[in-house]
């Protein structure tokens, strides 16, 4: 087993989750395969004002700005109503652990075992 990867990828400025979460995928695909992996950081740098956007001849301009539409949708409800409020439907499957790990703070029990299970 491998004791430890590091990748690094220079992208251009994005502030969706889903485009993101992409370029991490990316990495650990290209530099890990396959096997078990107990543990995954990520760091981002070089941020920029996100009032300035990018756009190439190729980009569909309109599904931009509506996920970015959805994406402050979610923020706002999440803001008002915690981050649970709004989840995708695998959280829900038996193996999920979102909503145990919601009551922790940094993987740890927050005031007594009743987060753990």
């Amino acid at each position: 087993m491998k004791k430890s990867i590091n990748a690094q990828k220079k992208i251009e400025p994005a502030n969706l989750p889903k485009t993101m979460v992409g370029h991490v995928l990316e990495l650990s695909r290209l530099n890990y395969p396959s096997g078990a992996v107990r543990f995954i950081g990520v760091s981002y740098s070089g941020f920029v004002d996100e009032s300035y956007t990018l756009l190439s001849l190729f980009d569909d301009v309109e599904q931009i700005e509506k996920d970015n539409r959805l994406q402050t949708a979610i923020d706002v409800v999440r803001e008002q109503f915690g981050f649970l409020a709004i989840q995708k439907g695998t959280v829900l499957t038996e193996g999920s652990r979102n909503i145990e790990r919601s009551k922790l703070i940094g993987g740890h029990s927050a005031g007594g075992l009743e987060g753990l299970k």
